[in-house]
């Protein structure tokens, strides 16, 4: 049972979703970026959705077909390679867009340390299974914190909500035995301080 419940939790927050939940929270958490028009925000959360989502798991598969991945769970941490490396692709072209786009610089480098993530998620995984999972709920939570401190807003209920998803999170990756400790831990500050940095530092 338990396992279900982890397996549920893992497709729930994928990590394909995260980046568009991250814009998601840019745009409502009662900063001028709510401002911007609805029909504005909803052509930005299709052109990511479809860039950083749909687009990478599209194509996950042909790599079964070609035999590069033997499932959708990726266990053999070289099985990882390709779909990150194709996935990078459509999210620097996602980040090439939204910087041709006239949009608030915060909204660029959002999109700027998302394409980040999944290239130093690329790099480690050449050498070390790294939780993408983990990447992605840390990034959300970075942006969380980011907007915090940028813009002096009391965000600590969607705050909290954030740190007890990354505990589901964890938990799920933990009980499928599909990273250790030390891998989920990893990947949760990776996704935070790319986004925190990014975000805090150049915006």
């Amino acid at each position: 049972m338990q396992n279900i419940f982890a397996k549920i939790i893992s497709w729930l927050f994928h990590p394909l979703l995260m980046p568009t939940l991250g814009l998601v929270v840019l745009f409502n958490t009662g900063t001028y970026l709510g401002y911007l028009p609805f029909e504005y925000k909803k052509y930005l959360y299709l052109i990511l959705f479809l860039t950083t989502g749909i687009l990478p798991l599209i194509i996950i598969p042909v790599f079964i077909y070609r035999k590069f991945i033997r499932s959708l769970d990726m266990h053999n941490n070289n099985e990882r390679i390709f779909p990150m490396i194709i996935t990078l692709i459509f999210n620097g072209f996602a980040y090439y867009i939204f910087l041709k786009l006239p949009l608030p610089v915060l909204i660029k480098h959002y999109v700027f340390a998302v394409a980040l993530c999944v290239c130093l998620a690329l790099i480690i995984t050449t050498k070390w299974k790294i939780s993408t999972h983990m990447i992605g709920i840390g990034g959300v939570v970075g942006v969380i914190v980011s907007l915090s401190v940028l813009y002096m807003i009391n965000l600590q209920w969607l705050l909290i909500l954030s740190i007890l998803s990354a505990g589901l999170i964890a938990f799920a990756r933990l009980q499928l035995n599909a990273h250790s400790p030390a891998q989920v831990y990893t990947g949760f500050g990776l996704g935070f301080l790319a986004e925190f940095i990014t975000l805090v530092l150049f915006s």
